[in-house]
């Protein structure tokens, strides 16, 4: 087959714009795309730019409000104990007894629940603050006037503290069944000797004290960690380390000697 100059004119013009087609699908099409991503890409990073200009032209104000806050977290902060052992909660109930007309049965104690973390507070790397809430309840019995009492003197406790929840029973003292602080509801229920001679104690010294009001209450009682306190632990008078009875009642199970 002969090719004429006139059909090598063609394929020439027609091969130019298929490599002109080429060229602008892979090459000219991408490089435009490139670029306008760099544009995007640069009006993006001159908002940065012009917001940290901002920003650094009141540094000074930011780096005061910082300090500020700061120093109104830890004040707040050492409002509040850095530790409540269980000894400060056994030793803060029987200040209740010292103080209040009032007879307490049984305490219940948990160990601390972390409620909330301050953290990016203090100049150490790391620092951080954690709110703890060291709940306890415990079975009481009292009279109207002492009920109100115990409830005052828990609420003006220098523990930063809160009453979650208390219940209220009202005892008739004529009925042995219902003023039975064994928390016993069905009557056959057989009791030990030991168990027998307790409740007669307890019965007698409500009915001789006319403690008509019976209940438990649960307290939150809450601390802060790491807040630039040191634990001031609540003194235990005359108690040795391994004595079982702890305020020397003679309840306790005599101490085991240990052997040489």
């Amino acid at each position: 087959m002969k090719i004429t100059k006139r059909d090598l004119t063609v394929i020439l013009y027609l091969t130019g714009i298929a490599l002109a087609f080429v060229a602008y699908q892979f090459y000219f099409k991408t490089k435009m795309e490139d670029a306008d991503a760099l544009d995007q890409q640069s009006d993006a990073l001159q908002i940065t730019v012009d917001d940290l200009k901002e920003k650094d032209a009141h540094k000074a104000e930011y780096q005061k409000n910082i300090d500020d806050y700061r120093e109104k977290i830890d004040t707040i902060a050492k409002t509040f104990q850095p530790e409540i052992s269980h000894e400060d909660t056994i030793m803060y109930v029987k200040e209740l007894l010292d103080t209040q007309d009032v007879l307490i049965t049984q305490l219940k104690m948990t160990d601390p629940s972390v409620i909330y973390v301050v953290a990016g507070t203090g100049t150490a790397s790391g620092y951080s603050m954690m709110a703890q809430n060291n709940a306890m309840s415990f079975e009481y019995a009292t009279h109207y006037n002492g009920l109100k009492n115990l409830l005052n003197a828990i609420y003006n406790s220098k523990e930063m503290q809160n009453i979650e929840a208390f219940t209220i029973k009202i005892d008739n003292p004529e009925d042995e069944l219902s003023f039975d602080p064994s928390g016993n509801l069905i009557e056959d229920v057989k009791l030990s000797e030991e168990e027998e001679e307790e409740k007669e104690k307890v019965l007698q010294l409500r009915k001789e004290k006319g403690y008509t009001i019976s209940g438990e209450i649960t307290l939150n009682r809450y601390t802060m960690t790491n807040n630039g306190l040191e634990h001031d632990p609540l003194p235990i008078p005359e108690m040795d380390h391994g004595v079982v009875d702890l305020f020397r009642s003679g309840t306790g199970t005599p101490e085991t000697e240990a052997e040489e």
